[in-house]
């Protein structure tokens, strides 16, 4: 690991642990084992770096999510069946990045460039996947169409409060929360058709 890698390492955990407004670059430089003026050389700003934090993510984010965006926009699977791997794979993707994803939510509040960010992630990966999802499933007569709406809204909720209630509680099981709560969505969204 260079010192550029050591110091944006170094730089998520301290945020993590700290907050961004209360981390020092020289905190940074300290725990990094390097100089502060290395820190400024590579980073020129702490601002910088908290982009740096963000960048890293997204692009893991849209690496991660392509063969994930192939599997549900392409494959006959079950709509039910494409909702599990989806949240599925997002739960993976939160525990592995659990600590940059944190930050950005954090930052969210005070910085409208991060806001605008995640924004646009949502926008353009992660609605339109839930949306088809629960497209298939209505078009697989389980939801009536003026539920279809309040599904999405109430899947994309679920993500949001699994990291406030994970940074709350300790959970030993994402994926029993997650579940547990999508069953009594489903449970309670879904429409049979009178025969």
């Amino acid at each position: 690991m260079d010192n550029k890698e050591r110091i944006l390492l170094s730089a998520k955990k301290l945020f993590f642990e700290n907050g961004y407004d209360q981390t020092k670059t020289k905190s940074i430089a300290e725990d990094a084992g390097v100089s502060e003026a290395l820190v400024f050389k590579h980073y020129k700003n702490k601002e910088n770096l908290l982009f740096a934090v963000l960048k890293e993510t997204i692009v893991s984010f849209k690496a991660e999510s392509q063969s994930l965006i192939d599997y549900l926009m392409n494959d006959i699977a079950p709509a039910e069946e494409k909702l599990k791997v989806f949240i599925n794979n997002r739960i993976d993707f939160l525990k592995r990045h659990y600590m940059p994803i944190t930050i950005i939510l954090r930052q969210m509040q005070f910085d409208q460039r991060v806001m605008k960010e995640v924004l646009l992630i949502l926008k353009e990966k992660i609605i339109p996947i839930i949306h088809k999802v629960v497209t298939d499933w209505y078009l697989e007569n389980h939801l009536d169409q003026k539920t279809q709406e309040t599904c999405e809204k109430m899947i994309l909720s679920l993500f949001s409060d699994l990291l406030l209630q994970k940074s709350i509680f300790k959970m030993p099981n994402e994926e029993d929360f997650i579940f547990e709560k999508l069953d009594l969505i489903l449970k309670g969204v879904r429409y049979e058709k009178l025969h």
